[in-house]
């Protein structure tokens, strides 16, 4: 799962942005990161979250959740 975290201000432009796969939940199907790790998402990834934060019009902190086909 791709992972990717950012701060928005009130004009839902992103300042600051991370990103990272989970490596370990628990539980296994529906859990919390346990372990993860830091790693560049594919670029589609990326503009497809700053997409949603616009369409929202979302400020603050959120992380958004990418499940990856196996």
């Amino acid at each position: 799962m791709y992972t990717v975290g950012i701060y928005s201000n009130r004009h839902s432009e992103i300042l600051g942005l991370f990103t990272g796969h989970k490596v370990r939940g628990y539980p296994a199907e529906s859990g919390d990161c346990i372990i993860g790790e830091c790693v560049k998402v594919p670029e589609y990834i990326i503009e497809n979250t700053k997409r949603i934060v616009k369409e929202l019009k979302y400020s603050g902190i959120a992380e958004f959740e990418y499940k990856k086909k196996t």
